[in-house]
Protein backbone atom coordinates (compact mmCIF):
# COMPACT_ATOMS: atom_id res chain seq x y z
CA UNK A 1 0.00 0.00 0.00
CA UNK A 2 1.28 3.20 -0.83
CA UNK A 3 1.97 6.24 1.78
CA UNK A 4 -0.16 8.81 1.54
CA UNK A 5 2.06 12.18 0.50
CA UNK A 6 1.92 14.93 2.98
CA UNK A 7 0.58 17.98 1.04
CA UNK A 8 -0.47 21.56 2.06
CA UNK A 9 -0.69 25.06 0.84
CA UNK A 10 2.77 26.81 1.23
CA UNK A 11 1.16 29.37 3.24
CA UNK A 12 -2.93 30.40 4.12
CA UNK A 13 -4.02 34.02 4.90
CA UNK A 14 -6.26 35.64 6.61
CA UNK A 15 -7.57 38.98 6.12
CA UNK A 16 -7.61 41.20 9.73
CA UNK A 17 -11.47 42.77 10.06
CA UNK A 18 -11.60 46.56 11.69
CA UNK A 19 -9.02 49.06 12.39
CA UNK A 20 -6.43 49.65 14.98
CA UNK A 21 -4.76 52.91 15.99
CA UNK A 22 -1.29 53.61 14.99
CA UNK A 23 1.00 56.11 15.99
CA UNK A 24 3.64 57.42 13.21
CA UNK A 25 7.03 59.53 14.38
CA UNK A 26 8.63 61.79 11.39
CA UNK A 27 10.78 64.83 11.63
CA UNK A 28 9.53 68.18 10.24
CA UNK A 29 11.52 71.23 9.63
CA UNK A 30 13.79 69.71 12.30
CA UNK A 31 11.22 68.77 14.68
CA UNK A 32 10.37 65.49 16.03
CA UNK A 33 6.72 65.18 15.59
CA UNK A 34 4.05 61.87 16.45
CA UNK A 35 0.54 61.56 14.67
CA UNK A 36 -2.20 59.21 15.51
CA UNK A 37 -3.77 57.54 12.45
CA UNK A 38 -6.67 54.83 12.58
CA UNK A 39 -5.78 52.09 9.55
CA UNK A 40 -6.74 48.54 8.88
CA UNK A 41 -5.08 45.83 10.41
CA UNK A 42 -3.99 44.46 7.18
CA UNK A 43 -3.53 40.44 7.08
CA UNK A 44 -2.15 37.01 8.77
CA UNK A 45 -0.34 35.09 6.63
CA UNK A 46 0.25 31.33 8.13
CA UNK A 47 2.66 28.92 6.99
CA UNK A 48 3.02 25.39 7.49
CA UNK A 49 5.95 24.99 10.21
CA UNK A 50 4.14 26.97 12.69
CA UNK A 51 5.46 30.62 11.75
CA UNK A 52 3.06 33.60 11.04
CA UNK A 53 3.58 36.94 9.74
CA UNK A 54 1.10 40.11 9.76
CA UNK A 55 1.77 42.14 6.37
CA UNK A 56 -0.12 45.88 6.83
CA UNK A 57 -0.48 46.64 3.60
CA UNK A 58 -1.95 45.51 -0.07
CA UNK A 59 1.21 46.77 -1.96
CA UNK A 60 3.44 44.22 0.61
CA UNK A 61 0.98 41.45 0.29
CA UNK A 62 1.70 41.76 -3.41
CA UNK A 63 5.14 42.07 -3.88
CA UNK A 64 5.56 39.16 -0.93
CA UNK A 65 3.29 36.95 -3.52
CA UNK A 66 0.42 36.11 -1.15
CA UNK A 67 -2.50 37.67 -3.38
CA UNK A 68 -1.69 34.83 -5.20
CA UNK A 69 -3.05 31.37 -5.13
CA UNK A 70 -0.37 29.30 -3.00
CA UNK A 71 1.75 26.25 -4.34
CA UNK A 72 1.36 22.84 -2.74
CA UNK A 73 4.64 21.82 -0.93
CA UNK A 74 5.47 18.08 0.40
CA UNK A 75 5.99 18.62 4.04
CA UNK A 76 8.56 15.67 4.17
CA UNK A 77 11.04 17.11 1.14
CA UNK A 78 9.84 21.11 0.93
CA UNK A 79 9.77 20.67 -2.76
CA UNK A 80 7.02 21.95 -4.70
CA UNK A 81 4.18 19.26 -5.77
CA UNK A 82 2.52 20.21 -8.90
CA UNK A 83 0.54 16.68 -9.16
CA UNK A 84 -0.10 15.75 -5.86
CA UNK A 85 -0.35 11.70 -5.50
CA UNK A 86 -3.36 12.21 -2.83
CA UNK A 87 -6.75 13.58 -4.56
CA UNK A 88 -8.56 16.43 -2.39
CA UNK A 89 -11.34 13.86 -2.09
CA UNK A 90 -9.26 11.28 -0.39
CA UNK A 91 -7.23 14.50 1.48
CA UNK A 92 -10.93 15.26 3.01
CA UNK A 93 -12.13 11.36 3.72
CA UNK A 94 -8.69 10.64 5.69
CA UNK A 95 -10.07 13.92 7.91
CA UNK A 96 -13.29 12.99 8.28
CA UNK A 97 -12.54 9.08 8.85
CA UNK A 98 -14.03 8.42 12.08
CA UNK A 99 -11.67 8.23 15.57
CA UNK A 100 -12.33 6.41 18.56
CA UNK A 101 -13.05 9.40 21.17
CA UNK A 102 -10.12 10.93 23.67
CA UNK A 103 -11.23 10.91 27.15
CA UNK A 104 -10.20 14.31 26.85
CA UNK A 105 -12.70 15.21 24.25
CA UNK A 106 -15.92 14.03 25.53
CA UNK A 107 -14.97 14.81 29.34
CA UNK A 108 -13.68 11.61 30.46
CA UNK A 109 -16.57 9.24 29.60
CA UNK A 110 -15.92 6.95 26.62
CA UNK A 111 -18.83 5.13 24.66
CA UNK A 112 -18.82 1.39 24.92
CA UNK A 113 -18.17 -0.39 21.95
Amino acid sequence: MQQAQDVKPAYEVEMLEGKEMVTRSYYEDGTYKQVEEKVDRGWMVYFPNGHSIRVRSSDEMRRLGFMDAPNLLDMETGEEVHNPKVSLKENARRKTRSRKPQSAATGGILKDG
